[in-house]
């Protein structure tokens, strides 16, 4: 599991570099034509809608855990205050409460690529260079 984990974790770092990577070839592609950003931008965009899916089969509290953390890199304080800020305090949770969420929504991705891995491996080893 842990190359797996790597995997999605690493990938999902990436999100928000893929997505400015996207919305940049495509408003140069508004005037002009490149077939390499052309190829770039639907590799991305290919990437961002299977990152996509992978976060739509978690709860919400789990996604806010795995976008916050993973996705926008913030630190484990700062997502345990915005998790209290967003659930209220009766509901807050610890670090390593959060923590033990995040493997499980690791563990519920995973599971997901299993289903269908080859598909994944292939979309996600094309160039996008």
């Amino acid at each position: 599991m842990d190359n797996m984990e790597n995997f999605i974790k690493s990938e999902l770092a990436q999100y928000n570099d893929y997505q400015a990577q996207i919305d940049n070839d495509d408003s140069f592609l508004e005037f002009f034509e490149d077939q390499v950003r052309t190829q770039r931008s639907k590799v991305l965009k290919a990437k961002i809608k299977m990152m996509n899916a992978w976060l739509l089969i978690l709860t919400p509290e789990e996604q806010l855990i795995m976008k916050r953390h993973v996705i926008d890199k913030l630190g484990w304080e700062a997502v345990v205050f915005e998790h209290g800020v967003l659930w209220g305090k009766d509901c807050s949770r610890s670090k390593r409460s959060l923590y033990k969420r995040q493997a499980t929504a690791l563990f519920k991705i995973e599971e997901f690529i299993r289903k269908d891995e080859d598909a994944v491996i292939r979309v996600f080893s094309l160039p996008t260079e």
